[in-house]
Parts: structure tokens; sequence; C-alpha cells
């Protein structure tokens, strides 16, 4: 990926720093691929050496960036499922398997007593009707990632299963009896009879339709930063208090919602939010409308905000206001990113912004994000962008950057404030 690593941590050449810089452009700037946009790939063994490209048929030929995959029987079904670990959103996803029926398995824990206890090492030599399987038992196998130590295997049709056979660590190979088909069973070294493993019930999981699958090319509905980009010293022009800044809401979490007359998802928006009224006032969140209508739409806009019950604490986004939202979006999400309404954001009680919503936010959404900022010493909200949202992450906020992008633009206050954060005063 770069050239002239360096040769100790704190020494990186200038080459080395150019490298890093280059791969962020054309990443976040460029709309170019971290890997190549590579789907993942799942290959079916056909007997042998021989394998089937599947990937499509599977399900699992999603564009993530995937980095790591572990196999384990989570519902203890007698099919393998995976679990996928992505450096993009979504970092997590579970898939079931669901295929297989009428076909047959076995599984096996194994407990070592003269080797390590954990058997790490030994080999499970299985017999079939025409066909031997071996297993291994491993303590980490591919990149980053360690499936179940029970050795599962995949029978087909098999229905009898002639012998079984561990090979242990050192060497030394035994036999055990008392094994069939689509059992569990535990192999205890120096035993040489299999004692038979109860099944895990899943009712949950077994009554559960599967779902499809989702693309993800659209844009992304939620980020959540999780290092969060103090804004305080922003000014949020309103009706009646056109100097006004973001620290000036500190003390609650406060959600800005940008807005335009014209946008028939933004009323509606609205309907949802006064409908909910009494439940955002009730968690302590603050609500700000700024339209970004101009001319003579801000009278329409400021009647619409009336009707909505809206009106109080609104205001509208001027130039300046404007041209500071784009190179926020940008600093989060990159250059290639587009800006739609509506488009909220959600700060934390220190005037530090946590969350961006692109188009509409759904309310009970809100109030577990607002819930979770409100949480002592919380700093980030990983632990609910894992149930379902996304969070992005680009290695560390570029605050000189920021300085002199704001600096360009004459907003020599701004500029000032995030020189002052990014030298530590």
């Amino acid at each position: 990926m770069t050239s002239q690593s360096p040769p100790a941590e704190g020494e990186a050449t200038a080459e080395y720093k150019n490298a890093w810089a280059s791969i962020q452009a054309m990443a976040m700037e460029g709309n170019a691929s971290w890997s190549g946009r590579e789907q993942n790939c799942v290959f079916m063994n056909l007997g042998g050496r021989e394998f089937a490209n599947v990937s499509s048929v599977s399900g699992a030929d999603f564009r993530d960036d995937s980095r790591a995959v572990a196999a384990v029987d989570w519902d203890d079904d007698g099919r393998l499922d995976l679990m996928l670990k992505n450096r993009t959103a979504p970092r997590l996803r579970f898939l079931r398997n669901q295929g297989g029926e009428g076909t047959h398995f076995v599984k096996f824990d194994l407990r070592g007593t003269e080797c390590n206890r954990d058997a790490v090492g030994a080999t499970v030599l299985l017999e079939l009707e025409g066909l031997n399987l071996r297993k291994t038992l491993h303590a980490g196998e591919g990149y980053l990632s360690q499936s179940s130590k029970r050795l599962h295997f995949g029978l087909g049709e098999h229905e009898e299963i002639i012998s079984v056979a561990v090979q242990w660590p050192a060497g030394e190979r035994e036999s055990f009896t008392g094994v069939a088909v689509d059992g569990r069973y535990l192999l205890v070294q120096g035993q040489g009879a299999a004692e038979p493993v109860a099944a895990q019930q899943h009712t949950s999981m077994a009554t559960a339709g599967g779902a499809a699958a989702e693309a993800a090319d659209g844009p992304v509905g939620r980020i959540v930063l999780v290092e969060r980009l103090p804004l305080e010293p922003v000014v949020l022009p309103g009706f009646d208090e056109p100097r006004r800044k973001v620290k000036d809401f500190n003390g609650q979490p406060l959600l800005v919602n940008l807005w335009e007359s014209t946008c028939a998802v933004c009323l509606s928006e609205f309907g949802e939010f006064r409908e909910r009224r009494a439940d955002l006032d009730a968690s302590g969140l603050q609500l700000v409308t700024m339209t970004v209508d101009q001319g003579e739409a801000l009278e329409k806009a400021r009647t619409i905000l009336e009707n909505f019950g809206f009106s109080e604490g609104s205001g509208f986004v001027d130039e300046a206001l404007r041209q500071t939202l784009e190179v926020v979006i940008v600093e989060v999400l990159g250059k290639s990113s587009n800006f739609e309404l509506p488009t909220s954001l959600l700060f934390d009680a220190q005037g530090r912004l946590a969350v961006i919503y692109r188009g509409p936010v759904k309310v009970d959404q809100l109030l577990r994000d607002v819930e979770v900022l409100r949480e002592p010493g919380s700093d980030s909200l990983e632990n609910v962008a894992l149930s379902g949202g996304r969070w992005f992450l680009r290695g560390g906020r570029d605050l000189v950057t920021l300085s002199t992008v704001m600096g360009e633009l004459g907003r020599e206050r701004l500029s000032s404030y995030f020189e002052a954060l990014a030298s530590g005063r």
C-alpha cells in the first residue's frame, strides 16, 4: 500500500506521509475504493479439488470491504453459519445458513488430558462409505478471526459413520466408538468412547423467517461519528437571534434540522416531530429548525413553522453557514457525498457533532441516540450504531485542514478555533 515504511515509531519519512495522504485523498475525495470494490466470494466444494463459484446464489456477495470471517453453527441446527467483520459499515454481519435440507452432519468437541486441554493441533479423521474426511483444531485461522472450536463435518447424504479417530498433537492415534450421524459429541483423550452432547435449543431463530438482503448502493441514512467534531463557535442564524452559536445551546443535546419549504419529505418529518413533541421534550432535546429558503420564500417557511408549532428558535441558513456546513460534510464523509434535504445534525451537550442524519430521521431512533448522549462518560454511539446503524471513522480529525479551509473562506474565528484544537491549546 505504501512504500518507505518508517524504521521506527515516530520516524515516518515524508514519502511515507505523502503516500498515506494520497490514499486517503483517492478514497475520500476521488470516489476510489480501498480494496478495488471486491465483492465477497463463496466457493462450493464439488469433491476433491473441484470448486464451484456460488457467490451470487449464496447471499454473501456483499460489496462490503470485508476483513474477517468465522464459521460457527450459531443456532446448532447442523448447518454452519457465518460471521463477517467489515472495515466499512455495517461492521458486523450474521449470515444464517438455511440450506442443506435432507443432509446430515456430525460435530465434535475435543478435550486433551495428556496434551493441552483445548487439544489445539489435534486432527479428527472420519471414515464414511467411499469417503475419508479430516479436520484439525486450530487456535486462530484466517485474518483476525477464529471459528468455533467445535469441529463440524458436513456428511451430505451419508447416513452411516464407519469409524472415528483422533490424532492427538503428540502424534498418537486413538479410535472412538458410539458415534452416529446428526450427533454432537465430546471426545476426551484416553476414553475411547464418545460422550453425547445435548443440542442447544434456539426456538426464536428456528421460527424466524429469512430476510432479503438490501442493496447498500444508496446514501447512508445515519452516520455516527466515533470521533465527535467540536463546533461550538458555528453561528446558527435565528430569525430573532441572528448571531447565536452552537455553544449557546450547550448543556442539553441539540438537533439542527435543515429543511426547505418545497421539500415534501421535510414537511412529513415535521408531522412526525409534532406528533411526538411530548416525547422529544421529555428527552431534553433542543430542536432547532433551519430553513435553506432564501428571499421571499423565507416568509412562506416561517408560516409553515408556525403551523407546525416550531417557530420558536427557528432560523435560516445564510451563505456563511452554508459554506461551513459544506466543509463539515466533506470532513466527515468526503467530497463525493451529496447534500440532501432533510439533513439533521445531532450535537451532544458540549457542542460536538455526534450524528448526521441524511434524509428523515425516525423519532424512536433519535430518542435512542439522545439517551446514549446523556449517559455519563459516553463519548461515542458505537453500541447504538452496531444495532442497525452505521458508523464512520476516518482515522483522526484533520483539524489543521479545517483551520486552513475556514481561513480561506474568511471565517477567521472558526479558523483560530480549529487551530487551537489542533495544537492542544
